[in-house]
């Protein structure tokens, strides 16, 4: 094989359907093997699988529950990440990985197309996050639970309670100004948005809010909330067009709202010592907001990083 074309077909995500088993050692220390119906992909670096003798692959999975799936896609798993160059349900399976000799990966025949620039990032970034993630403290863990639920329930179908607001979100990310080596937590949670959802405001201040949505947002739950946003904002979330300077304001404190009522929900759990976690408090960001510093202060929240078995099977 050509050196051009090995470099090629050896990358990070390419499938080798063909592929039926991998070499896994057992209790016992023997090897067994690992069926791998769907084939196996690639998960080393590329520079890695051009430059070494010995490449790691892991299982391809193509029959996930439909929740699973579309959790999955939307990068909230970090056992399962999305195979979009071969196929729409296939995706790595990261608890099934061994290593493999370059050679003999080279003379098996790789199905798919090649990843867009954006696909490639959302693949080495999901294998990445599976291996380098932090675990949260059990009392964090149980905390967020309520959370995790909210998430869980709203993956794949739109008639489904919060899927809408979810579905803005770009990343959950939480942070603990104490630092994860307990004893005790002051938590931030933060909803980091899509690109054009959360309002943007010259200068450093944000307005004041209204007083009449501080009435209304009394007791008002997530699921409220998202209807009121659903009336005022285009279906992507978006302002709808010639908004008012009145609907801007209210749009980005109902978002702020929304944050804050999810760390409402974790309070109102009742599950772990509740003074082990002092404090906490939500908070929106746009992508653009949210920075360096805040990013290696804090973790990407994910469903599974909350030791859900029955949303890894």
């Amino acid at each position: 094989m050509k050196k051009g074309k090995q470099a090629v077909e050896l990358s990070q995500g390419t499938v080798f359907p063909k592929v039926p088993w991998l070499p896994i050692i057992g209790a016992r220390k023997c090897s067994c093997k690992a069926s791998t119906e769907s084939g196996v992909a690639i998960i080393s670096h590329t520079c890695d699988a051009l430059r070494s003798n010995n490449l790691q692959v892991c299982r391809v999975e193509r029959c996930l529950p439909y929740e699973v799936r579309e959790n999955a896609k939307k990068g909230r798993l970090t056992r399962f990440v999305h195979l979009p160059g071969f196929a729409d349900d296939a995706f790595a399976d990261l608890e099934t990985v061994a290593t493999v000799s370059k050679d003999w990966l080279s003379k098996q025949m790789p199905a798919g197309r090649a990843l867009t620039p954006e696909e490639a990032g959302r693949l080495r970034q999901g294998i990445g996050r599976r291996f380098a993630r932090v675990a949260l403290p059990d009392p964090v863990v149980d905390w967020l639970k309520p959370l995790q639920e909210a998430t869980k329930k709203q993956a794949g179908h739109n008639s489904r309670q919060l899927h809408w607001a979810f579905d803005k979100v770009r990343q959950i990310r939480v942070s603990s100004s104490s630092g994860w080596t307990g004893p005790t937590y002051s938590l931030e949670l933060t909803l980091i948005m899509r690109d054009g959802v959360l309002p943007q405001f010259d200068g450093e201040d944000l307005p004041d809010t209204p007083i009449t949505l501080k009435e209304w947002l009394l007791g008002k739950t997530p699921a409220a909330i998202e209807n009121r946003l659903r009336e005022i904002c285009s279906t992507d979330g978006t302002s709808k067009p010639n908004e008012s300077q009145t609907i801007t304001i209210e749009r980005y404190f109902l978002w702020a709202a929304f944050a804050d009522t999810l760390v409402d929900l974790c309070r109102q759990n009742g599950v772990g010592s509740p003074t082990m976690v002092l404090d906490a408090e939500g908070r929106v960001a746009s992508p653009d907001e949210f920075t360096l510093r805040e990013v290696w202060d804090s973790e990407q929240l994910d469903l599974d990083h909350l030791s859900d078995v029955a949303l890894t099977a």
